[in-house]
């Protein structure tokens, strides 16, 4: 898989000095955030963020659309399915980053926040556990409650929560686990 770089401003995020990524942030509540298609300037789930302290962000793999495990809760307002997303964050610097810090949100069809699925195995996680250290990655498997008929345009928001560097979201198509039926 060839992973576009896309490089960000690490600095920080304040009213008089904003900085904003060159991938736009979530929407705004009430926007179609995954409905639109992805433009020069928007990460798709092929892109890596890049960001100047050595941080990288991007989506491992494509999203996956499947239903939901008699473990999995969360999912019940969209009658089990759901959309399982792999966000990997490599530490290229040189201090850890608090990736525990991190939120990572999912939005469809003008849903801001998709609900997160709770997985009582602990394949599905909410977010990351601990720091990455330097020159470390870390990979975090979320589920999110997706209906199937939106799976088309969907995105995913990781707000790194260092307020250094800004969200970035990635837009584009699940792929359903069942295709063949």
């Amino acid at each position: 898989m060839l992973v576009a770089g896309l490089s960000l401003l690490g600095t920080a995020c304040t009213p008089s000095d904003p900085a904003p990524p060159l991938a736009p942030p979530s929407a705004p509540a009430g926007s179609p955030a995954a409905s639109q298609t992805p433009g020069e300037d928007d990460f798709t789930f092929e892109d890596a963020a890049e960001f100047d302290d050595g941080l990288t962000i991007e989506i491992s793999g494509t999203p996956l659309a499947r239903r939901a495990g008699d473990h999995e809760k969360g999912a019940e307002s969209t009658n089990g399915e759901l959309v399982v997303v792999a966000v990997l964050i490599t530490n290229t610097g040189t201090e850890p980053f608090d990736a525990q810090d991190a939120l990572i949100t999912l939005q469809y069809q003008g849903v801001e926040d998709a609900p997160l699925i709770i997985d009582d195995t602990g394949d599905l996680r909410a977010g990351f556990g601990e720091p990455v250290p330097p020159d470390s990655d870390a990979t975090a498997t979320l589920g999110f409650a997706v209906p199937f008929s939106a799976i088309k345009s969907i995105a995913v928001t990781v707000d790194p929560g260092d307020d250094l560097n800004e969200p970035v979201t990635f837009i584009g198509p699940a792929e359903r686990e069942d295709e063949g039926g």
